[in-house]
């Protein structure tokens, strides 16, 4: 996705900006740094059809990271274990369910150890019980010390995070902290 205006900003450093309404990116070489530190949970799950699921999460480590092939697979058994599907590692994307790709979609957003976890309506696709187990894994990982960014419609879920931020047609029209256990 391109950016068309704003501006962002990653743990301080700058990767667009906005100059005479137009946006500006810095240098890719910036822009990579800075976006290694956020893992991305998509919607729809956005897993590679072509790799297993081994492969889906490596990649990232291996490519982005220039880990070594068998540390970056020993990690993503590790992983595969947490969200209780190390018995799926040889598996295809196309051979799972919606759930199990939404945990392997997550377990690869962690494969590189982010400190923020964006995770964009990780329900939305998911049955009431699947969505709960994926929103108490996301609740682990903010315990265990990641940051997690969570877009959704759903006000239910939105209720139960530390800091809420409404926005409508692009503009923010609501931002407060409050007292709860996880987010």
């Amino acid at each position: 996705e391109k950016v068309d205006g704003g501006e962002i900003i990653i743990d301080g450093t700058r990767i667009v900006s906005e100059e005479k309404g137009k946006a500006v990116y810095i240098k890719e070489e910036e822009v990579r740094r800075a976006t290694a530190k956020l893992g991305m949970v998509f919607q729809n799950f956005n897993l590679f059809p072509h790799l297993s699921v081994l492969e889906n999460i490596t990649i990232a480590p291996r490519c982005v990271l220039k880990r070594e092939k068998a540390e970056c697979e020993e990690q993503a058994r590790e992983l595969l274990n947490k969200v209780g599907l190390l018995s799926k590692a040889e598996s295809y994307p196309g051979e799972l369910s919606g759930g199990q790709q939404q945990r392997v979609a997550i377990a690869r957003a962690i494969s590189t150890s982010p400190p923020i976890i964006m995770a964009d309506e990780p329900t939305g696709a998911l049955d009431s019980k699947t969505g709960q187990e994926v929103l108490a894994f996301l609740q682990q990982l903010n315990r265990e010390g990641s940051t997690v960014i969570l877009i959704t419609h759903d006000n239910g879920i939105a209720a139960t995070a530390r800091r809420i931020v409404r926005v409508s047609d692009g503009k923010i029209v609501e931002d407060h902290a409050q007292e709860v256990d996880w987010l």
